[in-house]
């Protein structure tokens, strides 16, 4: 099913999460592979719903006689949900087809069982991990023999990609597989001997400098079997830097070590980090290849789960593995961990989990995960119409009191910037106009808060500032802008007592 338009007897929203619930598979666009689009009554704005994109692309498809999606009207799509006071029925078994599993050990973790041991079992990133194998594959003839690979044209212009460098700069979320794949690269493709260490304990200076003059120049000797005298393969070796984001706790030397170890190597070196435009990994970018991993869809992530937690004996519904997947920023690690936590209730092994089920658990957990959000993440929850669609103004307020003393700076900077996308017109400009007159009112009632202490007054000041203005101009942000305002203010104090001292 694709929603369009707004309903009358309830919000889009709920309409979403009753089919989900009801088994349907809530899509974001209009092709032939949908069955039903259902149609509100109009637009936010007051126009026609005809005039949407998804109820014109498929009116395109049934011009040229493709498969197209049935139109269903709110009140035909309430007629077909199930009855709500009707027993449940436990879940669907799914059949998966029999695969090999690591063997079980007594209390062992999913994520260690069910770890990738082939490229097959490898999720998402497709494109970044052809990238690798191939610089890990002609790394010897480009480092040792300089031959020397043209690099391709890259659409949009910039900087073009470094594929003649003596190592590779990986980055991304994590629980994606970043580490894994690298492993399996080295391993399955390369032929290498995969030496892993992890930055976070080998940090310092003179610990690198010690890699570089036992590691970085050395090969490693594989001896027969049975027989420590004669060496038979002389092995190449791939050095695996992981957490390089956390060597800024060591001394200040460690990564300008990493670096001058680099640049001398005869060795492949891959470092693996979080962020790789963190201030302290940025000088690594210029002599890495850089490559940049993304999460994978919760589509892919849901079905992989689906046939992981069938094999194990849980029944789960797909809308429910994408629910977790989604909650758990799609972090593969965190969503197998939440499901073996499931198998040790009964009631979930022998009934299922659907998706009302992984609703309540996740509300459950929720209530934990407000207290590790970021400043930025509340901000982006706030103003991005995906992630904010559904959360009650209790909800909302909480985004607010993750930082109540700069959110609303937050939202002032990035409020305009999530909705530059759409298209301008009369309701739009009038939202904006709202949205700022309602942050003047939050001005105000901070500033009495601060004259006169009346501490009170925060929830209206975060309904003034971020809550309220945040729902009248939500959109998309891919990441918040810091406040400018911060900066500026301090130039402006700081050349005001200039003055007054002069």
């Amino acid at each position: 099913m694709v929603f369009t338009g707004e309903m009358d007897q309830i919000t889009r929203h709920e309409a979403e999460e009753k089919a989900k619930a009801a088994g349907a598979k809530v899509l974001s666009a209009v092709s032939g592979n949908v069955q039903y689009l259902v149609v509100g009554s109009r637009l936010d704005d007051g126009r026609p719903v005809e005039e949407t994109g998804k109820y014109k692309r498929m009116m395109e498809l049934k011009e040229k006689g493709k498969k197209h999606p049935e139109v269903m009207t709110e009140a035909q799509f309430l007629e077909r949900l199930p009855d709500a006071s009707a027993p449940r029925q436990p879940v669907a078994r799914l059949s998966v087809p029999s695969q090999p599993a690591a063997p079980a050990g007594p209390g062992q973790n999913w994520v260690d069982r069910w770890a990738p041991r082939s490229f097959e079992d490898l999720i998402g990133n497709a494109s970044v991990i052809r990238k690798l194998t191939e610089w890990l594959r002609d790394w010897e003839d480009v480092v040792l023999k300089g031959k020397q690979k043209k690099a391709p044209f890259k659409p949009g212009g910039g900087m073009p990609e470094n594929i003649n460098a003596r190592a590779a700069l990986i980055s991304g979320p994590p629980g994606i597989g970043k580490t894994t794949t690298c492993r399996l690269v080295a391993k399955l493709h390369g032929g290498y001997e995969v030496l892993e260490y992890n930055a976070s304990d080998a940090r310092g200076q003179k610990i690198i400098q010690e890699m570089a003059l036992g590691i970085a120049d050395n090969k490693t000797i594989s001896f027969k079997p049975n027989d420590f005298k004669e060496p038979s393969v002389t092995k190449k070796a791939v050095i695996i830097m992981d957490e390089v984001d956390g060597m800024g706790a060591g001394d200040r030397g460690g990564m300008a070590a990493l670096n001058r170890m680099i640049k001398k190597t005869r060795n492949p070196i891959i470092c693996i980090c979080n962020d790789a435009h963190s201030q302290k990994v940025r000088s690594l970018a210029f002599s890495c290849y850089d490559l940049k991993f993304t999460r994978p869809a919760r589509g892919t992530i849901a079905k992989r789960c689906a046939q992981i937690a069938a094999t194990e004996g849980l029944q789960v519904e797909e809308n429910a593995l994408e629910e977790l997947a989604e909650s758990c920023g799609g972090d593969m690690r965190m969503v197998l961990n939440q499901l073996q936590m499931l198998t040790k209730s009964e009631t979930c092994m022998t009934q299922g989990v659907n998706y009302m089920d992984m609703k309540e658990k996740l509300r459950q957990m929720n209530k934990d995960q407000e207290i590790m959000l970021s400043t930025f993440d509340a901000c982006k929850k706030l103003l991005n119409t995906s992630q904010s669609q559904g959360l009650s103004y209790r909800d909302r307020l909480e985004m607010f009191f993750v930082d109540h003393s700069i959110m609303g700076l937050m939202v002032h900077e990035n409020y305009l910037n999530a909705v530059s996308k759409k298209p301008v017109d009369l309701p739009l400009l009038n939202r904006c106009a709202n949205s700022a007159d309602l942050m003047a009112v939050g001005d105000m009632i901070g500033g009495r808060i601060r004259d006169n202490q009346e501490w009170s007054l925060l929830p209206d000041l975060g309904l003034f500032s971020a809550v309220y203005p945040a729902y009248l101009t939500n959109g998309f942000v891919g990441f918040p802008s810091f406040p400018a305002f911060l900066g500026k203010y301090s130039t402006q104090t700081r050349l005001a007592f200039a003055c007054f001292s002069h």
